[in-house]
């Protein structure tokens, strides 16, 4: 760079500097893709001037691994010869389908198994055909379960079992009304039982008690004296409800009055 200088009187000088441009770094490195899948493999980036810096959630040093999932921004800034730039470039981290299903189960008789599969945008197809992400479980048998989405493909299966008892109701086989506080009374045990009534009857055939589901069961006693040790029958009418299935019920048993 050169400067001349003129008075007025036509005298001049130059004064001359030399000034250097330095190029700037090119920080720009390969295009990303429009998204990527969540731990689907590791991604280099190799950009067009080597020693910067990469910033971003998913990456480290030069290496992107989509872990934190929707928008990510990847950064490069380098620095040469104190000339500094950086570039920036915007992509999305999508879920992978999920197919999770339960552990197998056994169930009561009568109940209810829910599955519910949840998985971002994706399509469900279970071994019956139907396309829902619900399956309600009513019968014994292996159930699957295929889920995909933009990301891949995924599958999971659970066996269900059912037991030939009712959980919900049991009858015992015997009570000891002596009155020392254990066992004094008798009576269905019910697990979330929406009504109940039961008759006992003597080995006669006479109805000696009858109750409900709140009432605290017989004492032994019939007509104001104990009654006589020995075999009773019990009839019991139960309902509950099971899911938007309501059951109803009816067991008897033979029983014994322990003295």
């Amino acid at each position: 760079i050169t400067l001349i200088s003129s008075s007025i009187n036509g005298c001049s000088d130059t004064a001359s500097r030399v000034v250097y441009v330095k190029p700037m770094p090119d920080p720009s490195f390969e295009n990303l893709k429009s998204f990527y899948c969540e731990l689907d493999g590791t991604y280099t980036f190799i950009p067009k001037t080597a020693g910067g810096l990469f910033s971003g959630f998913n990456i480290s040093n030069n290496t992107y691994f989509p872990v934190r999932l929707w928008q990510d921004t990847v950064m490069y800034s380098v620095t040469i010869n104190s000339c500094t730039d950086s570039s920036q470039q915007f992509t999305l981290v999508y879920p992978g389908p999920t197919a999770n299903l339960p552990e197998d189960s056994t169930l009561c008789k009568r109940e209810i198994l829910e599955l519910a599969v949840n998985s971002w945008q994706s399509k469900f197809v279970w071994d019956n055909g139907s396309t829902l992400n619900t399956r309600r479980i009513v019968k014994p048998g292996q159930y699957y379960v295929t889920v995909s989405n933009i990301c891949g493909v995924r599958s999971d299966t659970i066996n269900v079992h059912f037991r030939d008892i009712n959980c919900r109701f049991y009858l015992p086989t015997a009570f000891t009304p002596n009155r020392d506080g254990l066992n004094d009374r008798y009576r269905p045990i019910t697990y979330n039982v929406d009504e109940m009534t039961f008759i006992i009857y003597n080995r006669w055939g006479e109805k000696i008690y009858e109750g409900n589901i709140s009432d605290p069961g017989w004492d032994g006693t019939y007509m104001g004296h104990d009654a006589q040790s020995g075999s009773y029958v019990i009839y019991v009418f139960y309902k509950y409800s099971n899911g938007d299935r309501l059951i109803t019920e009816t067991a008897e048993a033979v029983f014994e009055l322990l003295r």
